[in-house]
């Protein structure tokens, strides 16, 4: 499954510090495999970053399920949240709230890019001091469906 791929790949020695819990109803097909593991590894990877700079341990909960036809990525941590005014810009390329030398910025920016390219949205929930939760949605792929002239599915 996608979230056992991309979970065994990405924290490395943070994996002591930070807990990671997966839940996830259903394998799905993908054309994309990599793209989606890429959406999952940087929004992981900013969850402990976020977490890293705060208290240095904490939690992120990964979840993955359907509602109707879409594919529902959710990823939230209990690090120091994202201010309202930050969250206005978390998307721009080469925004960083951290350092410079080690980040470039583009993580959320790819992430968004990704999901936009799929048909999808992207939500943030978000408070200080009360950690992040971000929503992916992806039309779920189907093997042999294809959109017809009016947008509708066919198979």
């Amino acid at each position: 499954h996608i979230l056992q791929d991309t979970m065994g790949h990405i924290l490395g020695e943070e994996r002591e510090k930070i807990a990671i819990q997966c839940h996830y109803e259903t394998d799905f097909a993908t054309e994309e495999h990599y793209r989606l593991m890429s959406i999952l590894k940087n929004l992981v990877m900013n969850a402990a970053e976020a977490i890293q700079s705060g208290r240095g341990t904490g939690a992120i909960w990964v979840e993955e399920h359907l509602v109707g036809e879409d594919l529902v990525f959710t990823v939230q941590d209990n690090g120091p949240g994202i201010s309202r005014a930050e969250q206005k810009k978390i998307f721009d390329p080469f925004y960083t709230s951290r350092n410079t030398n080690t980040n470039w910025g583009m993580g959320l920016y790819y992430v968004r890019q990704i999901v936009k390219s799929h048909l999808g949205h992207m939500q943030i929930k978000s408070a200080e001091g009360k950690g992040s939760t971000f929503i992916v949605m992806l039309p779920r792929y189907v093997p042999g469906r294809q959109k017809n002239q009016g947008g509708r599915d066919e198979t």
